[in-house]
């Protein structure tokens, strides 16, 4: 199949994703031969076009749609700014080709724009990949996500890791939600307490998958998915808020308790009212916000926290430290409490330079009236280092790791009685 010239403002009639997948399922059942099938789609486009201007957009798409028209394998658009290959090859030649058809992005469009552009590659081989056109396409799309998450302007294929990742994303897809109807959602509670007062004063609720053999799967191998889905973390996040009113009712006002909530589920337009249903009062209760999650609409969740404090929530920046806006979001949001990452207790023994954030941290917590908080408390050490700075309250298997719900109430009074340490 040949490509003509194509504008993205009036596309020529291509073969599309729909024909595509047609005229590749016919080649791939009349050849036993191996195949491959590629999509390379360009990076960062939209900035291009905002930047440049949507007839520069226009004129790369046309010109790198000419240029692989001539290629050799069948060529198709199957998508605004994205073209599928279906060529008889062998997985051997996929790094030739790889080097070849980035280079050939590259060159293409270096008359059109002084900017550099480039463009991702995903692959997948049939036989060892999958059989029919869609589970290949299927394949090459997730190793096409693979080679942006790495950094762009890279080829990746569906092999190794890669094929493991996604068949425990496709997993999760399939049956966290059923999972959660069935009860086996978990929450287990990590003890929180303040050095001051020598006491347990709150928990942490960290979510556990129960597996059909007993096992427990923990939220590294299933959480990524679930905060990319936005029906499974709202229902985990109603999920949460429905026991964390359960667990405080339980408690009385011993305990505070702490539940991370997803962005997606913060931003949702029914957020506030899956609030309202499941624990209409927050006292007592502390939704914690991912200082890393990308919390895409910052004056819609600085409305959104104000509203969940005057219903009595506090409001936490969880894992502060890791991403690129903390400060923004220190300035920006209604918080009562920050909690400090715990690389900065691994770095300020050797780390001067580490010593004095924790101490500015110290003093913007002290000067907004926010609560400041060490995770990763796991050792006699680090529990030192933090007392050295003055630090109250802590988090951490020093303290305590996550317990069920019954061990947590039965040794929550004890773990404090002594001074640590």
């Amino acid at each position: 199949v040949m490509l003509s010239p194509v504008s993205s403002a009036a596309p020529a009639p291509l073969p599309t994703r729909c024909l595509f997948k047609l005229q590749g399922q016919a080649l791939l059942e009349n050849s036993p031969l191996p195949w491959i099938l590629g999509i390379l789609d360009m990076d960062d486009f939209r900035e291009i076009n905002e930047l440049e201007g949507p007839s520069v957009g226009d004129a790369i798409l046309q010109t790198l749609t000419e240029v692989l028209s001539h290629k050799q394998g069948l060529w198709a658009r199957t998508g605004g700014d994205s073209f599928g290959l279906l060529i008889q090859a062998s997985a051997e030649e996929i790094e030739t080709l790889s080097a070849d058809l980035l280079e050939q992005v590259r060159t293409t469009v270096k008359a059109l724009t002084p900017r550099p552009v480039t463009a991702s590659l995903g692959w997948a081989s049939r036989p060892v990949d999958a059989l029919a056109f869609e589970d290949l396409f299927l394949c090459a799309e997730t190793a096409l996500l693979s080679a942006k998450a790495a950094g762009k302007a890279t080829a990746r294929t569906y092999t190794g890791a890669i094929a493991q990742k996604a068949l425990r994303s496709r997993e999760v897809r399939q049956n966290f939600a059923l999972a959660i109807a069935s009860g086996d959602i978990r929450f287990f509670l990590q003890p929180q307490g303040n050095l001051r007062t020598h006491k347990v004063d709150g928990a942490e609720m960290l979510v556990r998958w129960r597996m059909p053999d007993g096992r427990l799967r923990f939220p590294g191998k299933f959480m990524p998915t679930v905060e990319e889905n936005t029906p499974l973390i709202r229902g985990l996040g109603v999920l949460g808020l429905q026991e964390a009113a359960r667990l405080r009712a339980k408690a009385g006002q011993s305990y505070r308790f702490s539940l991370n909530i997803g962005a997606r589920h913060l931003l949702h337009p029914d957020f506030l009212n899956d609030v309202a249903g499941c624990c209409p009062d927050g006292t007592g209760i502390t939704l914690e916000i991912t200082e890393s999650a990308p919390l895409v609409d910052v004056r819609r969740a600085e409305r959104v926290l104000t509203e969940l404090r005057t219903r009595g929530f506090w409001i936490s920046l969880d894992d502060f430290g890791t991403g690129f806006s903390s400060l923004q979001h220190v300035a920006q949001l209604p918080l009562d409490e920050i909690k400090l990452d715990r690389a900065f207790l691994q770095n300020i023994r050797q780390s001067a330079r580490s010593r004095a954030v924790v101490s500015a941290i110290q003093t913007l917590a002290w000067e907004a009236d926010i609560s400041l908080i060490a995770e990763g408390v796991s050792s006699h050490h680090a529990l030192k280092r933090w007392e050295a700075l003055k630090g109250e309250r802590i988090q951490g298997f020093h303290l305590a790791p996550a317990l069920p719900e019954e061990a947590f109430f039965t040794w929550a009074p004890w773990l404090m009685r002594a001074p640590q340490g």
